[in-house]
């Protein structure tokens, strides 16, 4: 069985994107990804890293969750895993 993830982050563990917009909770970094400018998704996201799954792995705990957010370089693509980890809740 999956192990359920905290859906909101602890106050001093948002996410801040790089033009500011302040990220709590899961559902706010998906509904982000929907919208996002690709220049803030390309700052995010390189070769070299993903902000979005460290703030995960750091902040829920989720390694396996955070791996799979990581290897999406689509934004699509890691809005549907996230979609699908929020579904499991």
């Amino acid at each position: 069985m999956a192990k359920k993830v905290k859906l909101r982050a602890p106050a001093a563990n948002s996410f801040f994107l790089c033009d500011g917009a302040e990220l709590k909770t899961l559902e706010d970094l998906e509904k982000a990804l929907d919208s996002m400018p690709d220049w803030i998704f390309s700052h995010h996201v390189t070769a070299e890293r993903n902000d979005f799954a460290t703030w995960i792995k750091d902040v829920y705990g989720e390694e396996d969750f955070a791996t799979q957010v990581s290897a999406q370089k689509d934004r699509t693509k890691m809005q549907v895993v996230i979609l699908r980890k929020l579904l499991q809740e």
